[in-house]
């Protein structure tokens, strides 16, 4: 009885548990295009202005 019990305990953590890490995994995956994008766009100037600067000296 007690191994049943605990099997369905796991299955209802699984089943709870579940949508949360999808969920997760879709915020993380979108938030880190979006910050990649955003670096990459930081970056841009950045690396302009060293390479002009690098021309003056």
């Amino acid at each position: 009885m007690s191994l049943v019990y605990c099997l369905l305990l796991t299955l209802c953590r699984v089943v709870f548990i579940l949508p949360f890490l999808f969920l997760i995994r879709c915020l993380y995956v979108i938030f880190h295009a979006h910050f990649k994008g955003l670096m990459i766009f930081s970056l841009v100037p950045v690396l302009t202005s060293s390479t002009l600067e690098l021309k003056y000296i």
